[in-house]
């Protein structure tokens, strides 16, 4: 089967995880947004993975730019890969990362007509498969097919960090923690500002990603994470994290944490397992169901931070079960995937 995947982000993502997976199932696949726009061609398959994605070499980060006109545009090529090859999807949000002004609307339109048109969506748990059909206002007797899988670990970034042999480098005692990951919300913003001010004193070290292409530059939330970053304990890089920085942060801290108050699915509870490290996560979501997966200590995602900062800190300090159950590598959920696009002959 010869499969288009429009990525989102370039290297180390989950978009080339599965297109791995896919690729050792004898599946011919491409990862490229620019090459949806060219219509279906000889294509079998469009996967797509995050609707922001198929404007990736038109907008990149800035989604704020998205018009109608590009929306007009999309939907013309997009009504022409739904009429000649099978689409599917895979649910990784509920809402689009884009939501202010005109632009947000668009995007909103936009993600609920791609979920509601695709042939087949595959979910990462079981409150997006309970939960779809009413975030998304689907009919009952919309015929999509679903599919549930597990989100996977991220095997070509443990590779990576193999390949380049990174190793922990620390600059102090202190017990460390990362928080990769964008700060969309000032909900987000609060609760990690709240969570450092209540581990003061506890002998801790924050590393947190912070800025990102989508709410960083609100001027508010920028200068607050700027003075928290001036923090004798606290670095704030402000800015999305190269693919070395991202893995050396990963292997010298002692815990995630991932900084969501809403939300439902993370990639960084299966980066936190992929390296054997404890993490703090969010109650909400699928995040529920997957911290029994990769033993994640749970907290209640309000703003103040105190749930997060208890959390975190059991993550490092506790000892949190490590005994979690085996996630499927990409070779099984590639074949999962392939089964799921042949009952669809």
């Amino acid at each position: 089967m010869r499969i288009l995947i429009p990525d989102i982000w370039a290297e180390l993502t989950y978009t080339h995880e599965i297109a791995s997976g896919l690729r050792n199932q004898g599946h011919d696949v491409r990862v490229a947004s620019e090459e949806f726009w060219e219509g279906p061609g000889d294509r079998d398959c469009l996967l797509w993975l995050w609707p922001e994605g198929f404007f990736r070499h038109q907008l990149g980060g800035r989604l704020g730019l998205l018009t109608q006109k590009r929306c007009d545009a999309f939907f013309k090529v997009w009504e022409a890969w739904c009429e000649k090859a099978l689409v599917v999807g895979v649910m990784h949000n509920f809402m689009p990362r884009w939501v202010q002004g005109n632009a947000g609307r668009l995007w909103i339109t936009l993600h609920r007509r791609v979920v509601q048109e695709s042939h087949g969506l595959a979910h990462l748990g079981q409150f997006s498969m309970d939960r779809w059909r009413q975030r998304f206002d689907v009919p009952q007797e919309n015929k999509t097919k679903n599919l549930q899988i597990n989100h996977g670990l991220f095997e070509t970034v443990k590779a990576f960090q193999q390949a380049h042999q990174i190793v922990p480098l620390r600059r102090a005692k202190r017990k460390r923690v990362f928080v990769p990951g964008d700060l969309r919300t000032d909900s987000e913003v609060n609760m990690l500002v709240g969570a450092v001010e209540r581990t003061r004193g506890e002998g801790i070290e924050w590393v947190i990603a912070g800025g990102d292409t989508f709410a960083a530059r609100r001027k508010k939330n920028h200068w607050r994470l700027k003075q928290l970053g001036e923090q004798h304990n606290v670095q704030c890089y402000q800015r999305r994290l190269t693919a070395f920085e991202l893995v050396a942060e990963i292997v010298a801290s002692d815990a995630l944490a991932v900084p969501r108050t809403r939300g439902l699915n993370s990639g960084i509870p299966f980066l936190a397992k992929t390296f054997e490290r404890p993490v703090a996560m969010p109650d909400c979501g699928n995040m529920t169901e997957h911290a029994r997966e990769v033993g994640g200590v749970l907290f209640e995602p309000e703003t103040s931070g105190s749930d997060f900062a208890k959390a975190t800190l059991s993550a490092l300090f506790d000892s949190p079960n490590t005994a979690t159950p085996p996630t499927p590598d990409w070779a099984d959920l590639g074949q999962r995937l392939s089964a799921f696009f042949n009952s669809f002959r």
